[in-house]
């Protein structure tokens, strides 16, 4: 897969470059929220990685070579011991239907954004992206009576602020930057810190507790961001004797 830098922007951006799908994977996922703990739906959303890595090698655009693959194991792996031992609930097959699509549907937003961030700005990328999305969530929350903006106070709405800023804009922005670099596979499996960081700050500002098998988790994911790095030894086979000159 080339890097970003070797994907250096050559066309003007126009509206209909962003990728679709963000409004779509947020719905599925906050419908979703209603139905399933956010422990149990952030196991299923986080199928995404391997989606993405599948998918990215069956179009031909990445390559999943042996780095990439142990970095999805033990990313997974971790993120099982990081997540389900904080607990699960009943297992609602539609929101697990909907936790499902969001994986795929934001596996599907990934795999389009990569051609897309290789030829638009990261900024200009993320304003179309956020503005479709906010449009598209607004008349959708209207026409199911779900937008109150007079219920909220003025704390609601500072932390809203936040959330659309931090959250949302600057994270789109810092993925989009990372994905022209480092490709779809790469950047889906580093996702994976998310959890680990969410639990993370649960612990040190609510003061939950973190256990034993979710320290061991998070060390696993932490150590694919090295995975992805390292420098593995090329398999070589028994040297091949060369014929001996006959100087007769």
């Amino acid at each position: 897969m080339p890097c970003g830098d070797c994907r250096a922007a050559t066309s003007p951006p126009d509206s209909g470059s962003a990728p679709p799908g963000y409004a779509i994977q947020a719905g599925c996922y906050f419908a979703a929220l209603q139905r399933l703990d956010a422990s149990l739906l952030t196991l299923f959303l986080y199928t995404f990685p391997a989606m993405v890595a599948v998918a990215a090698v069956l179009l031909g655009r990445d390559r999943f070579d042996r780095r990439r693959a142990a970095a999805l194991v033990l990313a997974s792996t971790g993120l099982v011991l990081v997540v389900a031992t904080v607990g699960t609930g009943r297992l609602d097959p539609l929101g697990v239907a909907l936790s499902l699509s969001a994986a795929l549907v934001y596996s599907t937003y990934i795999l389009v954004s990569d051609p897309v961030a290789g030829r638009v700005r990261p900024d200009v990328l993320s304003a179309l992206v956020c503005t479709g999305a906010a449009m598209s969530l607004t008349v959708g929350t209207t026409l199911v009576g779900d937008l109150h903006p007079g219920a909220l106070t003025a704390s609601g709405w500072g932390w809203l602020t936040c959330l659309a800023a931090v959250s949302t804009v600057a994270a789109i922005l810092l993925f989009f930057s990372g994905l022209r670099r480092v490709g779809p596979t790469t950047a889906a499996i580093l996702s994976t810190i998310e959890p680990v960081v969410t639990v993370g700050l649960a612990v040190l500002i609510f003061g939950e507790a973190f256990g034993v098998l979710q320290v061991l988790g998070g060390a696993l994911v932490i150590s694919a961001v090295f995975a992805l790095h390292a420098r593995l030894p090329a398999w070589r086979g028994a040297p091949v004797a060369q014929p001996v000159a006959n100087d007769a």
